[in-house]
């Protein structure tokens, strides 16, 4: 089976090589890493706390969601970071590509600002990660219940005084950063009328696969593929900022996510990849995980 063809895993896993001094200098650092990011993490909630019930300061927690981001890529996951393009005078919505968990921190990193992400409503009663994002004015949303995000979506970007950019992953779900499959038009309401588009790419040059795709199958299988990215290497997030781009006159809602896609898709060389509805993205997402999950 052709496995670029997917928006899923991209082959087996490559063997570990200890023998490797660079590999080696990787495991010695695991329980550094481990330890730098608990401590970020259990300390942004800490912020976040302080923030919404004491210090009320917009700059200090700006530059601290940019400084904690970059550090948490750096320091507790041991990428590089490749930021390619300018920050926006004024982002009002932002988009990217889906790959993995670490793409939250890779945009607040490379806006240097706190985002209001489009996520699953689920995830707001999270321990110590939901303090996080209650300060971040995160959009809980149903992901079953389109009409309702639209509802949530157009009544956040109609607030005037909203302190932080939204920003959305219109896929709707991680692929493994080959190709793009179509956006949900759910950000795209008629209040939108600009987006940033920003172009995402995890590079690996042991070619593990980086993406947060098949290994969701189990505890086990996210925790091997967490531990794993740690012990990686040589590995780099390239995050390429566009230009905003701007609604055109009459232009419909699915006519703009597309033109946003397309130019995500050239930015970063990936293939559009077009019919991906929910149960076909389920059935290849268990048939990744069943050939590629020890």
């Amino acid at each position: 089976r052709d496995h670029l063809a997917t928006p899923f895993a991209s082959g087996p896993w490559p063997r570990y090589r200890l023998s490797s001094i660079r590999h080696s200098i990787a495991l010695a650092l695991l329980p550094y890493r481990i330890f730098i990011l608990t401590m970020l993490i259990t300390g942004s909630a800490a912020v976040a706390v302080c923030y919404e019930n004491l210090l009320k300061n917009r700059e200090f927690f700006r530059w601290y969601s940019g400084w904690s981001s970059r550090t948490l890529l750096q320091q507790g996951l041991g990428f590089r970071i490749e930021i390619l393009g300018g920050i926006p005078e004024i982002a009002t919505v932002v988009v990217a590509n889906h790959i993995a968990i670490w793409d939250v921190w890779a945009l607040m990193a490379a806006l240097e600002s706190p985002l209001s992400f489009v996520a699953r409503a689920s995830l707001l009663h999270f321990p110590i990660v939901s303090s996080i994002m209650r300060a971040l004015r995160t959009v809980g949303v149903d992901r079953r219940n389109g009409k309702d995000a639209r509802i949530k979506v157009s009544q956040r970007l109609a607030q005037a005084d909203a302190p932080w950019p939204m920003a959305c992953f219109p896929e709707g779900a991680t692929t493994n950063g080959i190709g793009l499959i179509d956006f949900k038009t759910g950000i795209f309401t008629n209040e939108c009328k600009t987006v940033t588009p920003v172009a995402l790419r995890y590079i690996c040059d042991s070619g593990f696969d980086l993406s947060y795709t098949s290994n969701q199958m189990s505890a086990a299988a996210v925790a091997k593929h967490f531990i794993r990215t740690l012990l990686e290497p040589q590995k780099k997030i390239q995050i390429i900022v566009l230009s905003p781009m701007h609604r055109s006159y009459n232009e419909s809602n699915s006519d703009f996510a597309s033109r946003v896609r397309r130019a995500i898709a050239d930015a970063a060389q990936l293939q559009l990849w077009s019919g991906w509805d929910a149960n076909r993205l389920r059935s290849a997402w268990y048939q990744s995980c069943s050939e590629h999950i020890d």
